[in-house]
């Protein structure tokens, strides 16, 4: 079965009170950018924006955003 990349950035914003347009103000992108990456319309992720969330959200396990996950058919 083929595997997909699901972004778990919706859960990490909620769990640390984070809106998306507050990360989009603290780490300096568009809060249009923040939603294309957390409804999963961006098909590419800046690894520098990644950074900056991990940072921001003091991320300790990459798990607790990304999943490898079946591809759904």
């Amino acid at each position: 079965m083929e595997k997909e990349l699901e972004v778990k950035l919706r859960e990490a914003f909620k769990k640390r009170g984070y809106t998306q347009e507050q990360v989009a103000a603290a780490i300096g992108t568009s809060a249009r950018a923040i939603s294309e990456v957390v409804t999963g319309k961006a098909k590419t992720i800046n690894r520098e924006m990644l950074v900056k969330i991990i940072n921001l959200l003091e991320i300790e396990d990459i798990r607790e955003i990304l999943e490898i996950v079946e591809k759904k058919a």
